[in-house]
């Protein structure tokens, strides 16, 4: 009969705290995400007290600089307020004001006035002027020239019916070069997707040099004029960190006081008293308690390491902060290496962080730029430096330079990247494809 054996076995087993687990997941986390946790872990622990600074304080006091008042704040640049309540200069508003300065009858202005409340977003009135003389029971020719009132509005093209009279209105009936760009498109209307100098000189019987003016004055016209009053887009965006530069010029990395939360232990949850305590509400008040000083630790390794990193990007990064060149491209490894600590430590750190520098907000990932690979380059080159000179290149050449040829002008500088990385800069840069554009050449000067 087997009794059985006993032995020993020698393993290695990657094992990880719960503290350490959880100080890495709240340092990756942005303010916002933060405070969303911080919030539901005092929603479910009773002995938890979780307090913030007061926001819009917060932010007006993070925006000034050391020595100087809410006076000198008012000559400064603005400072992005997410919580700030600002109300834009609407479409309507604008052309009410100038409809309050032209001499119109109070009938036509009233007509005017509700016409604005007809138009969509792009600026159009989608309505027919019979139809709206129906619904306000008034004459069509009242209706008409409450609408003609409202077209000599700014920006032109505003109160048009189709993209073809918004393009015509905004044109000037005594320029010569609007005259043939107002017959271009009143008689060539479907002819217009396959536009180039030579149909226009054709069509409208002008030189090269003149139909390229026709076409770029046909390009300049806004077929949607009504989003010129569309709201910048607000994005709640709270810096982690702000850098303010010394005497000595250094810049200094500190942690944003009105973004760090006050995590508090209370004793004993007030509705339940000590003296009913059983067993099982011990065990849960101590697991409690146990839950809310991991946290505590958890949140103040979070600001203790995200300052480390800080400085030493800035420290790095000190001439884009003083405005001189752009960000040195450097991997997780460097700052890691300078740091004391792991690689993707460096990463959650700067990920969804954003740094305040005098009155602007940037990222945190933006001093930490990925190197492009390089040969024969006495510096490394970072993606935006790529990018400019691919910009360079195109708008130095006589030509429409292919990706491939830029590859090759870049190689020539000693950045090597490949075709398609090429093209994806190009497209993030706004720029299309060479055969979109118009080549007299197939070199780029030197």
């Amino acid at each position: 009969m087997d009794t059985g054996r006993l032995g020993l076995d020698q393993r290695l087993a990657l094992g990880q705290r719960p503290l350490l687990y959880q100080v890495q997941a709240i340092l990756q986390m942005s303010t916002v995400a933060l405070k969303e946790f911080l919030r539901n872990k005092m929603e479910s622990n009773p002995l938890l007290e979780v307090r913030w600074p007061d926001e819009e304080a917060g932010w007006m006091l993070a925006g000034r600089t050391e020595g100087t008042t809410r006076d000198d704040d008012r000559n400064r640049e603005a400072v992005l307020s997410p919580w700030a309540s600002v109300d834009f200069w609407t479409m309507g508003t604008d052309l009410r004001v100038q409809l309050a300065g032209m001499r119109l009858s109070p009938r036509i202005r009233t007509i005017a006035e509700w016409l604005i409340g007809e138009l969509d977003d792009a600026g159009y009135l989608e309505s027919a002027p019979s139809d709206l003389a129906t619904r306000l029971n008034v004459p069509v020719a009242l209706v008409e020239e409450a609408l003609r009132a409202l077209q000599a509005c700014e920006p032109r093209g505003i109160g048009a019916r189709d993209v073809r009279e918004c393009l015509l209105l905004q044109l000037d009936s005594t320029d010569p070069l609007d005259n043939h760009v107002r017959r271009l498109i009143q008689v060539h209307w479907t002819d217009l997707a396959r536009l180039s100098p030579d149909t226009v000189s054709r069509w409208l019987h002008v030189d090269q040099d003149t139909a390229e003016r026709i076409i770029r004055r046909l390009r300049s016209l806004d077929p949607k004029p009504g989003r010129a009053f569309e709201p910048p887009l607000r994005l709640s965006v709270v810096p982690d960190v702000i850098f303010r530069q010394n005497e000595a010029g250094q810049w200094t990395a500190t942690v944003n006081p009105w973004v760090m939360p006050d995590l508090r232990i209370v004793a004993a949850p007030e509705y339940v008293p000590p003296e009913s305590w059983d067993d099982e509400t011990k065990s849960f008040l101590r697991l409690c308690r146990q839950e809310a000083l991991w946290l505590r630790r958890a949140v103040e390794q979070r600001w203790r390491t995200l300052t480390q990193v800080a400085q030493v990007l800035a420290d790095i990064q000190r001439p884009f902060l003083d405005g001189t060149s752009d960000p040195i491209p450097l991997t997780a490894q460097h700052v890691a290496a300078v740091v004391g600590c792991h690689p993707s430590t460096v990463s959650r750190a700067v990920s969804g962080k954003y740094f305040q520098k005098t009155s602007r907000v940037y990222p945190l990932q933006s001093l930490l730029p990925r190197p492009v690979a390089h040969r024969g380059a006495t510096k490394p080159w970072s993606a935006e430096t790529v990018k400019k000179r691919i910009q360079h290149l195109i708008e130095k050449a006589t030509c429409a330079p292919t990706d491939a040829a830029i590859r090759d002008a870049l190689a020539a500088e000693g950045i090597v990247v490949a075709r398609r990385t090429v093209a994806k800069y190009r497209a993030e840069l706004g720029i299309e494809a060479a055969r979109r554009r118009k080549c007299r050449n197939r070199h780029i000067p030197s």
